[in-house]
């Protein structure tokens, strides 16, 4: 358990509601809960996990800083010095955390041992990603009638309109892209990403790693290929 800052607590309980989700900048992700009272602002749910995955110890700091538009916080776990404590969790646990972090589209059982082993580093070597990682397995509707559908959720948390462009991008490459979309009837979005498939020849059974995010408030889908 622990107590939100007396000084910044009317703020904090603004903010939040009974419950809010934190990401460090390994891309963890931990879903907090709140118990607002008179006097004291309460942070339990997975806090104890953060603190065992961390090691953090008395007289550590929690840097945090709120994503109002992606309605969660950032936070940077310090030893007593300011030095920044990364996670102190064996190999496979650190990627099975990384990897419960993500949405998919295909069941974990469809994924093989050497994929499995690939994606946690594909996610690590990218920019701390603040909304849900989706993993997806390229079909022939993504590949050859060049249809990608985003989840109602990334359409809610991007705050999509009815139709527009969205700027797909792979990091640290020149090059983007800016993808027309729709809004369907069931609330996800239909986005026409014909130039996004044959630039980067993305192929049928390809796992794809789409890191939604907001950059001065446009919409950006980051891709992080994970070869067959």
């Amino acid at each position: 358990m622990a107590i939100v800052p007396c000084n910044v607590r009317a703020a904090f309980n603004n903010a939040v509601g009974d419950s809010f989700e934190m990401v460090t900048e390994q891309s963890l992700r931990y879903t907090l809960s709140v118990t607002k009272s008179s006097a004291k602002t309460f942070l339990e749910g997975e806090w104890s996990d953060f603190v065992e995955q961390h090691a953090l110890q008395y007289g550590d700091k929690v840097l945090m800083r709120y994503k109002p538009k992606m309605r969660s916080f950032s936070c940077l776990p310090c030893d007593s010095k300011g030095k920044e404590r990364t996670p102190a969790m064996a190999e496979d646990e650190y990627n099975n955390k990384i990897l419960c972090g993500c949405s998919f589209n295909i069941r974990m059982s469809e994924i093989t041992d050497d994929e499995r082993k690939r994606l946690p580093s594909r996610l690590k070597s990218g920019k701390r990603i603040t909304m849900k990682p989706l993993v997806h397995r390229l079909t022939a509707t993504h590949v050859d009638k060049y249809v990608l559908r985003l989840k109602k959720s990334v359409v809610e948390e991007l705050n999509l309109q009815k139709s527009g462009t969205i700027q797909f991008r792979v990091p640290k490459e020149p090059c983007c892209h800016d993808v027309s979309y729709k809004i369907m009837t069931d609330g996800r979005a239909s986005c026409q990403w014909k130039d996004v498939v044959e630039v980067h020849r993305l192929a049928v059974g390809q796992i794809l790693v789409l890191a939604p995010t907001l950059e001065e408030d446009d919409p950006v889908v980051l891709l992080y290929e994970v070869w067959m």
